[in-house]
């Protein structure tokens, strides 16, 4: 199954060096204006909504929350780049709850956003558990 990213942006510049690197991952990348992003998400039907705002303005802002707050509804994650931080935001919902968070890759920001919160949730706690798996010294054990 190929995944399907839209790549949307203020910039044609900024967002097709990323698109190119996506489609180099394997990935099928579109792209599009910021302004059109919604007929483009009709059109493509992505798996995950990319958007690389170069020079953000309060147009980009309003854009990104309506889209945000139609992507509640469909359920389509949104990956956002921090630009002053080279982060990347990972929106999405889960069992009607909106879930973030950040990342410092492009292609781990689009896996997360696709990764079923499950499957997510077993392995952070695997990790954990076995981070905190302790050996209890003998003063300490309970009889």
């Amino acid at each position: 199954m190929n995944i399907r990213v839209l790549v949307v942006g203020n910039n044609e510049e900024n967002i097709q060096p990323e698109a190119e690197m996506l489609k180099n991952r394997g990935f099928v990348a579109y792209t599009g204006h910021e302004s059109t992003v919604e007929e483009m998400i009709e059109e493509v039907k992505p798996h995950v909504v990319y958007f690389n705002a170069a020079n953000p303005d309060s147009k980009t802002t309003k854009i990104y929350h309506a889209l945000l707050k139609k992507m509640r509804i469909n359920h389509i994650p949104v990956v956002y780049t921090l630009a002053e931080d080279d982060a990347y935001i990972v929106n999405k919902t889960v069992s009607r709850q909106k879930k973030s968070y950040i990342l410092d890759n492009i292609v781990d920001s689009i896996k997360i956003a696709l990764l079923d919160e499950s499957l997510l949730l077993n392995k952070l706690i695997k990790k954990v558990s076995r981070a905190t798996t302790l050996d209890m010294p003998s003063y300490a054990q309970i009889a």
